[in-house]
Formats: structure tokens, C-alpha cells, sequence
């Protein structure tokens, strides 16, 4: 009796252990793999992370946050943004939640990050273990100097660390597509 209830034991632990590595659908890793490629997507953020800080934990006792966000954790649904990358080109227009760490000129339309230029030293490589890329580049204005790291799974979504020379650090967390340029026109119905 005891030597069957070790057999039951022991198939019931193998039956319920986890594995490590996930199974990701092939189609969307050739999707991401043609996207990195082309150098030619678009990343939409659901999540802004900042670091918690006093600051930002006061915002969040206030109630000024979106419905779901804490100090920690900032919905962004419904706030228009994207980082976007066509070739070598880099186009970011992200909201910040954090403190400034240095001064700078004041600017009220440009209180996110907002680039639109070359990204330096662009680096793009691919984790074949983990099934990942990591992208890095440098972003500078007249203001502060960025060191961006992008990193994309193979389920299409991404993370965003942005490390600013003069503000705390904040990551972000969105679904990766492809860039389209079009363009909608508003006409007016009469």
C-alpha cells in the first residue's frame, strides 16, 4: 500500500510540474522577426512604470492618477503615445511620471518625451534562448541625452526603459505592430 501511494505521489508531481520555456506561436515570432528586419514598427504603451518616489507616491494619495494606476504602475489606455522606428529613424511622444533630477527650461506642450530624430549608436540583437531582441540606442536634445532599451518578445508585446540624464528612470510596457503612415483626414459632415 505505501509503495502504491509513492507511485500516485510521484505521477501526480510530474503531471503537475511546470516547464520553463513557453510555446509561442510561430507566426508571430515570423511576424516580429519581419519587423525587426524591415526596422519598420511601432510600439503603443498600456503601462508607464516610473520609479516610486515621493513625488509620485503624493500624485497617487491625491487621486490624480487614471482609474487601475497606483504609484507604481500608471494605466495609460485611452493617452495617446507610440515610439516609433523606420530604418534609422526614431520618432517617441511618451507621457512622464517621475521627478526631474536636473534643471531645464520649462516647455508645457513637451512634458513627456517627445524626439523626433536619429537614433545613435542603434543596436539590435537576438537572445535565440530566450527568444527575445534587445534594442539599444541614444536620443539627445538641446535639453537631455537618453539611452533607450527596447525589448521585444515574441508575443508582440515590449518593454521600455528609458534612462534620462536628467529625470529618474521610467519604463513602459505596450504592444509592438507594424508602422503604417497613413494618415486619416477629419472632413466636416455637413
Amino acid at each position: 500500500m505505501r509503495f502504491l501511494f509513492l507511485i500516485v505521489l510521484g505521477v501526480l508531481f510530474t503531471a503537475c510540474g511546470s516547464t520553463t520555456s513557453t510555446v509561442v506561436d510561430a507566426e508571430k515570432i515570423k511576424a516580429l522577426d519581419a519587423l525587426v528586419a524591415q526596422k519598420n514598427f511601432e510600439i503603443v504603451s498600456d503601462w508607464a512604470y516610473p520609479l516610486a518616489n515621493a513625488n509620485v507616491n503624493a500624485v497617487a494619495i491625491s487621486g490624480l492618477l487614471p482609474p487601475g494606476s497606483n504609484a507604481n504602475s500608471i494605466s495609460l489606455v485611452g493617452n495617446p503615445n507610440h515610439l516609433r522606428i523606420h530604418g534609422d529613424s526614431v520618432s517617441i511622444s511618451l507621457p512622464y511620471f517621475g521627478e526631474r533630477q536636473l534643471p531645464g527650461s520649462y516647455n508645457p506642450r513637451t512634458i513627456g518625451f517627445e524626439y523626433d530624430g536619429i537614433a545613435e549608436r542603434l543596436n539590435v540583437k537576438y537572445n535565440e534562448k530566450k527568444q527575445r531582441y534587445l534594442i539599444n540606442f541614444y536620443i539627445k536634445n538641446r535639453e537631455e541625452s537618453c539611452k533607450v532599451m527596447l525589448i521585444l518578445f515574441p508575443d508582440l508585446e515590449s518593454d521600455l526603459i528609458i534612462n534620462s540624464s536628467h529625470r529618474t528612470t521610467i519604463s513602459y510596457r505596450g504592444n509592438v505592430s507594424q508602422h503604417s503612415e497613413n494618415t486619416t483626414t477629419i472632413t466636416e459632415n455637413e
